[in-house]
């Protein structure tokens, strides 16, 4: 089955240290405003957010959901 995915028009192969690096990503849930203004990156500002967040790969989350805040997420309509 490897060889065929492998034989598909446009796949790209990682090199090993490419497939090293791939970590997986983050679920979101709970994603909203404080209303606060905060400085962030150097200078930039935006509206605070706080949201839930567990680490997640190949879609699959797993481990415990943690609370965190920072800059509301690009296209948030909360604030």
């Amino acid at each position: 089955m490897l060889e065929n995915i492998k034989n598909l028009e446009g796949v790209t192969l990682l090199s090993k240290e490419e497939q090293k690096s791939v970590n997986g990503g983050l679920k979101v849930r709970n994603v909203q405003c404080t209303g606060n203004i905060i400085e962030y990156n150097g200078g930039a500002y935006a509206f605070e957010c706080t949201w839930d967040v567990r680490p997640s790969f190949l879609g699959i989350g797993f481990g415990s959901w943690e609370s965190t805040s920072g800059p509301c997420p690009v296209g948030f309509q909360g604030c």
